[in-house]
Parts: structure tokens; sequence; C-alpha cells
């Protein structure tokens, strides 16, 4: 027996003349059905527990709407019950569809999701790092379960967050050893904000891994159920196209480029791209790019606004919105092992950040 079945269905429109023809009866179905199930405000999280309440309710239609029928189909052939069954059941089918539709063009929804994020580009000095730790900081800031996981062997996002460059377990314990990102995660800090270390171990990764059978998905295979523990996962991959960002791109559902507001950062961008066409032909077809983020952004200067102008001609909808600007505070706030976000709260570094962050929930 169904628990609550009997209150799944009260305040429903729901009587049924057994004179009513089939597509009437399919119609009230319907709309009773999307009433109740789909009749939540928009911004709802469609949640584990609401998701097993779902299950509940439509096991609740399915048994309950049988016998109310029995009337109706008493006497008639075994046909029309096949039919009232198919379209009961396509009914179902198109309900659960057409919730996780809503989830997935909710925002807010996605900071269920579990979605992994690579924070990559090719060149160095770019604002990989600080922008990984900051927005990580931002989201776990809002209430989100949020991992960190430091890929590159100077181990400048573990620094950021006040840990050491000898830490063990490591990032470089899952690519190499045998070690599970879950084992390796520890707080880091801010509420609901975590980290994997990486270690001083990781700049002999891009040796070793190619003697490895599959070491291009051992990132991805270590994540396993992290996926679904923390709403984000920001990956902040070295300033290199190695395996070990091969492996980042593989891993992540979406990646984020940061780009410096100077012309040399625009000679690699095409390259990376390239290389990311190619994760996604070889590796990972699923691979997204959330978007190019201009970084270190001095609005004072010509060169800076030409860059962000030639950026948005060139990738009008690739773009975010958000320009992190050239900040003194940001710059030295690694130096106190706090995020921007904590070290000068008020400061056009933190603010960026945080709209940063809210853009990239409202992209999904």
């Amino acid at each position: 027996m169904v628990p609550n079945a009997e209150g799944a269905l009260q305040g429903w429109d729901f009587a049924l003349p057994t004179e009513e023809p089939p597509r009437a009866l399919w119609a009230r179905t319907q709309r009773a059905l999307k009433r109740f199930l789909l009749g939540a405000p928009e911004d709802a999280l469609l949640d584990s527990a609401l998701v097993d309440r779902t299950q509940t309710h439509l096991a609740a239609v399915a048994l309950l709407t049988l016998p109310l029928c029995a009337a109706w189909l008493a006497g008639s052939p075994m046909g029309r019950a096949a039919i009232l069954l198919s379209m009961i059941s396509g009914l179902l089918i198109a309900v659960r569809l057409e919730a996780s539709e809503r989830e997935r063009t909710n925002p807010i929804a996605l900071l269920m999701g579990g979605v992994v994020y690579a924070i990559a580009n090719q060149k160095g000095g770019v604002g990989k790092t600080t922008t990984a730790v900051n927005v990580a900081a931002c989201v776990a800031g809002a209430g989100a379960q949020t991992l960190l996981v430091d890929l590159d062997p100077q181990c400048n996002a573990t620094v950021a967050l006040g840990g050491e460059r000898d830490m063990h377990p490591s990032s470089y314990d899952c690519l190499v050893g045998e070690g599970s990102v879950a084992e390796a995660a520890r707080p880091a800090g801010p509420d609901n904000l975590w980290l994997v270390p990486a270690n001083r171990d990781l700049a002999g990764a891009a040796v070793e891994l190619p003697r490895i059978e599959g070491s291009e998905t051992r990132l991805r295979d270590r994540l396993g159920p992290v996926r679904e523990r923390f709403a984000y996962t920001l990956l902040d991959c070295p300033p290199s196209l190695g395996p070990v960002s091969v492996n980042a791109l593989t891993a992540a559902d979406r990646v984020i480029v940061p780009v410096q507001a100077e012309y040399l950062a625009l000679e690699g961008l095409v390259q990376f791209l390239d290389t990311l066409a190619m994760i996604r032909r070889e590796l990972n077809p699923a691979l997204e790019v959330s978007g190019l983020l201009v970084t270190m952004h001095d609005e004072r200067t010509r060169l800076a606004q030409d860059v962000e102008r030639e950026l948005r001609q060139h990738f009008p909808d690739m773009v975010f919105e958000t320009v992190i600007p050239r900040s003194v505070r940001v710059a030295e706030a690694p130096s106190f092992g706090l995020p921007v976000t904590e070290h000068s709260p008020s400061s056009r570094g933190s603010q960026a950040y945080r709209a940063l962050a809210k853009e990239l929930a409202s992209r999904g």
C-alpha cells in the first residue's frame, strides 16, 4: 500500500463519470497530475526528498486511478484497457521529463546537480587560481557544498586557503596513486568549502601518468560519489596542456577560461580552444565551455578596453558579462591564506567574484 495515498488525492478534481470518453479522461488526468506535481514555485529546489515524494505520488496515481476507472472499463474490450494503461504510463514519463527539464533550466536547482568545472588556460598568470579560489569561496558562502581540487604543482590554491605544500593525501595521490578524491578532501576554512590540496610531487605526474594505462580518465574515475556530494567541484588546472590538464578536462562537465586583458593572452586562446575541441572529440563529448572570463582588467588603459572589445566581438555568446578588475586586495589575499571575499569583503575584487558566481549559476 502506498503511504498517504488517500491524502495524495485530496482536493483533486478527479471524479470519473463512466460515460466519459477516453480523450476527455486523458485530459482530466493530465491536468490533475500536472497541477499537483508541477504546481510548486518556479524557484523550488528539486532535491532528493522531493524526488522521493514525487515517486510516491506517481505510485499513488498509478494504483488508485485504475480502481477509479474500473466502472468505465467494465465490459469494455481488453484493447481499451491496454490503451488507457499506455496513456497513463506515457503521462507518468512525460511528467518526470517535464520535472527534469524544470530542474535543468532552474539555476538554483543546479546547486543540487554536482557540476564539475575546470578552470583552465595553457597560459600562466591569467588568474586561474585566483578565480578558482574566490569562485569556490563565493559559492560556498551562498550555502552550497563546494570542493576545490588543486592540480597545480605550484600549490598556489592550497596556500591561498592556508594549506602547506607537503600535505598528504593530495591530488597527486588521486592521479598517480590509489587514493580517491573523497579521501583527500578536507575542510578549507570557510563554511561549506573543502579542498583537495596539491603537493610538490605533482610535478612528476606529467612523466608518470603517460605510463599508466587509461591515464586520461584517472581523475574522472577517482571523483566517484564526490560528484553528488558537492554541488560544485572546481578543478584548478596547471598552466599547460599536459597530462594533468587533460585529466581535468576529461573529468569536467564545463570549463571556465580566464583570459588576461592583454594582447599575448589572446594569441594562445585559439590554440586552447582547439585543444578543447580535441578533448571533446576523443575523451569527453559532454564538455562545454561555460565562458571566457576577462581578468586583471585595468579600465584606465586603452589596451584592456581593446582586448575586451575584441573578445566580445569574436566570441559574443561566450564572454562573461562580469569582468575581474586588477586589484591589490585580490593580489594580497593569498598571503593571508584567505579568499578575497573574506580578506576584504567590500573590495571591487570581492564584488566582482560574487557577481561572477551569480552569473555562473544563471548560465547553468
